[in-house]
C-alpha cells in the first residue's frame, strides 16, 4: 500500500534492525540493495544499514561511492 514510503534506508518507517536480524536468522547471505537514494546519500545510508545490522552481518566493499 506504500505506507512505508519510498525513502532511503533509515529515513522511513521500516524497522531495519528487526528485518536485518530476521534475514541473518534465516541464513540469508545475498545482497542487500539500497534504493531511493540521491547520489550524496549512499555512504551515509550504507553506514546506517551496517549500524542497524547484527555485528558483522553486513560486510562488503569499503564505504566509497562509485564515480
Amino acid at each position: 500500500d506504500g505506507e512505508a514510503g519510498h525513502v532511503p534506508a533509515g529515513l522511513g518507517k521500516l524497522d531495519y534492525p528487526y528485518y536485518l536480524r530476521k534475514l541473518e536468522a534465516a541464513g540469508y547471505e545475498g545482497s542487500i540493495i539500497l534504493h531511493a537514494l540521491e547520489p550524496g546519500q549512499a555512504v551515509d545510508r550504507l553506514a546506517f544499514v551496517r549500524s542497524a545490522a547484527p555485528a558483522g552481518y553486513v560486510v562488503g566493499r569499503p564505504e566509497t561511492p562509485r564515480p
